[in-house]
């Protein structure tokens, strides 16, 4: 027992943690291209199922992909670059507990036209 507190004490003087794991990488999202939006997620757990939401004023845009070896690319048609219809943010969770999420752009201001 005066052994391992002796270890700890000394990891700690020296500026080390004794106790801790090895670094994790934690889960990204990333644009590869903006029209068509390309999303692009990496470090996932291998051949995990993730659901890509991105947040469009004109209501979520939804894809389901599987992570193959940690990494997926997802292609959303339907989502511009710019206006009502531009997406503002994405969201990445899988079903192993990875998740990822990343601010595209500002929110744009929307307003219908009067009927």
């Amino acid at each position: 027992m005066r052994r391992l507190v002796l270890a700890v004490s000394l990891g700690v003087a020296l500026g080390t943690n004794v106790a801790a794991p090895a670094a994790t990488r934690h889960a990204t999202l990333r644009v590869a291209d903006r029209s068509p939006l390309v999303l692009v997620g990496d470090a996932f757990r291998p051949d995990e199922r993730v659901l890509v939401t991105v947040t469009t004023p004109l209501g979520p845009k939804r894809a389901r992909v599987v992570a193959v070896d940690g990494r997926f690319r997802v292609r959303f048609l339907r989502v511009d670059a710019s206006g009502c219809g531009a997406g503002y943010a994405a969201r990445v969770v899988g079903d192993r507990g990875s998740s990822a999420w990343l601010v595209l752009g500002k929110t744009p201001v929307c307003v219908r036209p009067p009927r």
